[in-house]
Formats: C-alpha cells, sequence, structure tokens
C-alpha cells in the first residue's frame, strides 16, 4: 500500500469501490477510538439499583480532517464518502500499514465549510466521519445490513 495513504475503505459488494484517505482525497489528521461495555441498570426496592454485564458495546472510531478543495481533490471526495454513508452497507478497513481492522458501518458524515468563495464553495472544508465496528466478516449477501 502506498505510504500516502493513511486508510482505506472498501465495499466488496459494490466492485470493490475504494475510498482512500490521503493528501489527494480526504486526509483525516486526528482519529478517535471508543470502546464501551453494556450494563443493564436492575431496580431494586429500598436500595440503589444493581448493575449486570451484558457484554461488550459499540466500538466507535471518529476521523478528523480538512479538505482544500482548490487545491487537491476538489469536492468529490466529501460527495463520494456522503454517497456511502446515505447507500452503503459496512465497508473493509485497511490500514496504511496494510492491517486488516475488519468491517466498519458508516454512521454520519459531518461537514463544515469556511471562507466561502464568489461561488458559495468553501475554500476549506472540515470533516468528521463517525464509523462503528461491524465485524469480522462481511455482510450476507442480498442482506440490507
Amino acid at each position: 500500500m502506498s505510504t500516502n495513504v493513511l486508510m482505506t475503505l472498501s465495499w466488496p459488494d459494490e466492485g470493490d469501490a475504494l475510498f482512500p484517505f490521503s493528501i489527494n482525497t480526504a486526509a483525516f489528521e486526528n482519529i478517535s477510538r471508543i470502546v464501551s461495555r453494556r450494563w443493564a441498570v436492575i431496580e431494586v426496592l429500598s436500595a440503589r439499583p444493581l448493575q449486570q454485564d451484558t457484554g461488550p458495546g459499540l466500538e466507535e472510531m471518529r476521523l478528523d480532517g480538512t479538505v482544500y478543495p482548490h487545491w487537491r481533490g476538489g469536492l468529490v471526495p466529501l460527495e463520494q464518502l456522503r454517497r456511502h454513508v446515505t447507500e452503503s452497507g459496512p465497508a473493509l478497513m485497511l490500514a496504511g500499514t496494510g492491517e486488516v481492522m475488519g468491517y466498519w458501518t458508516l454512521l454520519s458524515l459531518d461537514v463544515r465549510g469556511d471562507v466561502p468563495t464568489s461561488d458559495g464553495i468553501a475554500l476549506r472544508q472540515r470533516f468528521s466521519l463517525n464509523l462503528a465496528y461491524y465485524g469480522e466478516t462481511p455482510p450476507p449477501e442480498g442482506s440490507s445490513s
């Protein structure tokens, strides 16, 4: 894998559609991962509630970055991500090192533009992509995941 690609998302069910996070598309500047545990609250009469461990919670990831549409990549990378958030199933994630990180669902994409030009296009577009871990295997064929 090229050293200037930070991470790649791949959709095998879409003819191996790829989205590389790189300087030429949308490089992320920050990455955060959140893991959690689920606890059910059990009400107890005349005592503090108890908690029951119900297993691992959702593992989430957030990528924050900036795109300069007039410099490299144009508006296409964020439009591609927007389409995948609204239309695609889980994506196979590959780290820039080549490590397979499993399948992830794209939960949301937040884009904030500033420094608008006379044509209304923001010179700087900051984005946050929120993902959730789906699993090690792809969804079954024909499922709407």
